[in-house]
C-alpha cells in the first residue's frame, strides 16, 4: 500500500490531498468503531459550539444518553400504537412524552418530577452515559446514542478511513425510530449486505472479477428477511414521504439490520436511517435480526455519493438528490448538507479506481475550523474541486464519502494530514463516526 501527499497551490492559498493505492477490494470491509461512552460528551460539545451557536434561539436543551444494561428502569415497551424493540428508542419516547406532559422541564437545571426517574438520569450521568447541551430557546428533548458510535483511532488496522453518512443534526432525528449516530445507504463486503440502500444515491460496486463501477441501487433490488422470514410486503422510505398512509397493515419497522419497532393501521412515521415494511398478515418476531439478499456476487460496495467520476467523465454537478426544503416536502438525510457544488468547501474522502483501474482513496484535507491560515493550512476542497483533481489524475469511476469535520485517514494509527474538527486551542478534535472502511494488519 502506497501512500502519497499531492499539494496544490493557488492564489496564495494551498490545498493538500493524500492519495492511498496499492490495496485489494477484498481486503477492504466496514465495521462499527466499538463503542466509547465518552462519544456522548463530545457529541454533547459539538453541539454546544457547532450546531446550538447557529441558531441559538432556535434550539433549547438536548440531552444525549445511551442506557446501561446494569442499570434497569422499568420501561413499557408499547406505547400507544407502537411496539418498540429497542430499549434505548422506547426510553426517549417515554421520557419525550413525560417532557410533553411538564412532568420533566429545564430551567437553571433539569427538574424531573418523578424521583426514581431522576435518580435513574442522575446514575446515567455519574456514569457518562448522559451530557446535555443549551440553547436559549424554551425547549428539552431527549436524544439516543447509536451504540455504533466511536472512534476512528480506536479501530486497529493498516488503513482506517471513514465513510458514511449519519444522522447528526437534531432535524436528522424527527421520529421516535432515530439515533443519533445511526449509519444509513448501502454497504456490502463479500456479498453480505451490511446496511440497505437508501435514498437513491449513486454507489460504487465491485464484483467477484475486480470490476468497478457506478449504480444507483434501490432497495426493491433486494430480497428482505426478517429471522429468516422473506417480507412480502410495501416498503415505504423517505423519500415516499414523512409516515405512512392509512391502512389495515401490520408495519414493521426496520433500521439497518434490526427491527427496532412494530406497529399497526398506517401513519407510522418512517425512520430516516431505515425503512417501514407493511404486511397484510402479521409474523413472529423473534430477534428481529434482518438479512438483504441480491448482491452475493459483490465482492464491495459502498453508497454516499454525489459522483466525482463516472466511467472517466467529470461529474461536475450533483448527480443525486440531497434534501432542500423548498423542493421537498419530507425531510430525508441528511437533512443539513451544503448544496452548492461548486463553492462549499470542506474535507472531503472519495474513493474509486485510479487511472489503471485499480482501488483508490483519496483525502482533500479541510480548513481548521478554528485558526485557518491562508498558505499554511488546506482550504478545503468543493466537490467541484474534487472532481477536477480527479478529472486531472485520470480517474474513472469515484465517488464521494461522508467528509466535514469526520474526514479523516489512519495508516498503521498515523494521521498524515490534519483533521478541520478542532478544540479552541487548534488541537485536532476526533469527531464520533459509526462506519469505516478497515484493512486489517496482515
Amino acid at each position: 500500500m502506497v501512500s502519497t501527499i499531492v499539494t496544490k497551490q493557488e492564489e496564495g492559498e494551498i490545498q493538500r490531498f493524500q492519495k492511498v493505492e496499492g490495496f485489494m477490494w477484498e481486503k477492504l470491509r466496514s465495521q462499527a468503531p466499538p463503542f466509547d461512552k465518552r462519544v456522548i460528551g463530545e457529541i454533547a460539545r459539538l453541539y454546544q459550539v457547532t450546531i446550538i451557536p447557529k441558531n441559538p434561539a432556535k434550539f433549547g436543551w438536548f440531552v444525549f444518553f445511551r442506557l446501561d444494561e446494569a442499570l434497569p428502569f422499568p420501561l413499557p415497551m408499547t406505547q400507544g400504537a407502537i411496539t418498540f424493540l429497542d430499549r434505548n428508542l422506547a426510553f426517549a419516547s417515554y421520557v419525550n412524552g413525560l417532557v410533553s406532559e411538564g412532568e420533566i422541564a429545564a430551567g437553571d437545571r433539569l427538574v424531573v418530577n418523578d424521583p426514581v426517574l431522576r435518580e435513574y438520569l442522575d446514575r446515567l450521568a455519574a456514569k457518562g452515559l448522559l451530557s446535555i447541551a443549551k440553547g436559549t430557546a424554551d425547549s428539552l428533548r431527549f436524544m439516543p446514542i447509536s451504540d455504533e458510535l466511536g472512534f476512528p483511532s480506536s479501530v486497529k488496522g493498516n488503513l482506517v478511513v471513514n465513510s458514511h453518512f449519519f444522522l447528526m443534526d437534531p432535524s436528522d432525528l424527527d421520529t421516535p425510530f432515530c439515533s443519533l449516530g445511526s449509519p444509513y445507504s448501502l454497504s456490502v463486503h463479500r456479498g453480505v449486505v451490511e446496511l440497505p440502500p437508501l435514498n437513491e444515491r449513486p454507489a460504487l460496486f465491485v464484483d467477484k472479477a475486480g470490476d468497478a463501477r457506478i449504480e444507483f441501487p434501490h432497495l426493491s433490488d433486494l430480497k428482505i428477511e426478517v429471522d429468516g422470514i422473506p417480507l412480502e410486503g410495501e416498503i415505504h422510505t423517505r423519500r415516499g414521504g414523512r409516515s405512512t398512509p392509512p391502512s389495515d397493515n401490520h408495519e414493521i419497522v426496520i433500521v439497518g439490520r434490526r427491527v427496532v419497532a412494530l406497529s399497526k393501521g398506517g401513519g407510522t412515521p418512517v425512520p430516516m436511517a431505515g425503512f417501514v415494511v407493511g404486511m397484510k398478515e402479521a409474523i413472529a418476531i423473534r430477534e428481529g435480526n434482518v438479512a438483504y439478499k441480491g448482491y452475493e456476487e459483490i465482492v464491495f460496495a459502498i453508497q454516499v455519493g454525489p459522483s466525482m467520476m463516472n466511467e472517466g467523465a467529470i461529474v461536475d454537478s450533483f448527480d443525486c438528490d440531497f434534501h432542500d426544503p423548498e423542493r421537498h416536502d419530507a425531510a430525508f438525510p441528511p437533512t443539513v448538507y451544503p448544496l452548492d457544488f461548486n463553492t462549499g468547501r470542506a474535507a472531503r474522502i472519495a474513493l474509486g479506481t485510479n487511472n489503471k483501474g485499480k482501488p483508490i482513496l483519496l483525502w482533500a484535507e479541510g480548513a481548521s475550523k478554528v485558526r485557518y491560515v491562508p498558505g499554511v493550512g488546506s482550504r478545503g476542497a468543493s466537490l467541484l474541486e474534487l472532481a477536477r483533481f480527479c478529472e486531472e489524475e485520470g480517474y474513472v469511476d469515484i465517488v464521494n464519502l461522508d467528509g466535514g469535520g469526520s474526514a479523516q485517514i489512519l495508516i498503521d494509527g498515523k494521521r498524515h494530514l490534519q483533521i478541520s474538527d478542532r478544540y479552541p486551542s487548534d488541537e485536532e478534535a476526533e469527531r464520533p463516526i459509526p462506519r469505516v472502511l478497515v484493512i486489517d494488519r496482515s
